[in-house]
């Protein structure tokens, strides 16, 4: 018989890519690498629209801040029960005045990312913070973003107190 034919590549699968930014930080060629960009990272199925926010109203707490700004003015990021973030979405976002930097999702999205909270959010909110830094707003953003869907990226383990310190203390 003969030998069976390769399986052809399957096609890119489309994210929708969604980019607000209340700040005006990020350019026309820093929108198109977010969107070029985002298309190429090999996101699990449960991904279908990447969303990344930028926020310039100092808040300490971003969560409140993308919270507030889902509910009032872009409702399609939440649930139907306007409890948790919209099945499918992942959320990419920093506020350039409070420094905070933050990524969010559908539980579905969080579960196959493995991203709810410990070492793999951890890393991938690290992996945003140096471009950050150095106020490079577009690929702080696209590093949030790709951390989020490559396992590998950890936080490195805390190392806690050590065992003989309560004794020590005690």
């Amino acid at each position: 018989p003969a030998p069976a034919q390769a399986p052809a590549d399957a096609p890119a699968r489309a994210i929708d890519v969604g980019i607000t930014d209340q700040a005006g930080v990020l350019s026309p060629g820093d929108q198109d690498l977010l969107r070029v960009e985002t298309e190429r990272i090999a996101f699990p199925p449960q991904v279908q629209r990447v969303e990344y926010l930028v926020f310039d109203d100092g808040n300490d707490n971003l969560n409140d801040t993308a919270e507030r700004f889902a509910q009032a003015e872009r409702p399609d990021l939440v649930s139907q029960d306007r409890e948790k973030w919209a099945p499918g979405t992942l959320i990419v976002a920093n506020d350039i005045d409070s420094r905070k930097v933050g990524i969010y999702c559908g539980d579905d999205v969080c579960a196959a990312l493995d991203i709810f909270e410990g070492r793999h959010l951890d890393g991938s909110l690290e992996a945003m913070k140096d471009p950050m830094r150095r106020d490079n707003h577009a690929v702080g953003l696209l590093a949030g973003a790709q951390a989020a869907a490559d396992p590998t990226v950890l936080a490195p383990e805390s190392e806690g107190m050590p065992s003989w310190l309560p004794w020590a203390l005690g």
